[in-house]
């Protein structure tokens, strides 16, 4: 990941327009800045928002997949990445076991599926995101 400044409210400035929290900020290029906020749902969803040096928005993308649920005899990991060359990787990895009589996990994993989505941000800016993929392992 480029290097992350972990910002508080009044280092936050002009990046905090919307009610989201605020985690961090990294440079892209000729002063642009990327933003990554967490917005409150069920869950805390990140969200990357690119600026110019003004604080004026280029783009905002949310960058979560969405998969991960609770229940007996499942595990869920979600992982999301941005390269140093400013690539983007989003991940969910579900696996479901067969359970015992206290519904515990038993036993190697019966499925595991990946959904991920990959992209990168533009030298302008922009932010390209791919749609839902879908891996069986």
């Amino acid at each position: 990941m480029p290097d992350l400044e972990i910002l508080d409210g009044a280092a936050s400035y002009p990046y905090n327009r919307r009610p989201d929290y605020i985690f961090g900020k990294f440079s892209l290029n000729d002063g642009c800045v990327a933003v990554i906020t967490f917005s409150t749902a069920d869950c805390m969803l990140p969200i990357l928002t690119t600026y110019h040096p003004d604080g004026i928005e280029i783009d905002s993308k949310p960058l979560a997949v969405g998969q991960c649920s609770d229940g007996p005899c499942y595990k869920c990991e979600e992982v999301l990445q941005i390269g140093k060359d400013l690539t983007i990787r989003v991940a969910d990895t579900m696996q479901t076991f067969e359970c015992d009589e206290d519904d515990l996990p038993k036993g190697a994993p019966i499925t595991t599926t990946i959904v991920y989505k990959e992209g990168k941000i533009t030298p302008s800016g922009r932010i390209e995101i791919s749609k839902e993929k879908e891996k069986q392992l």
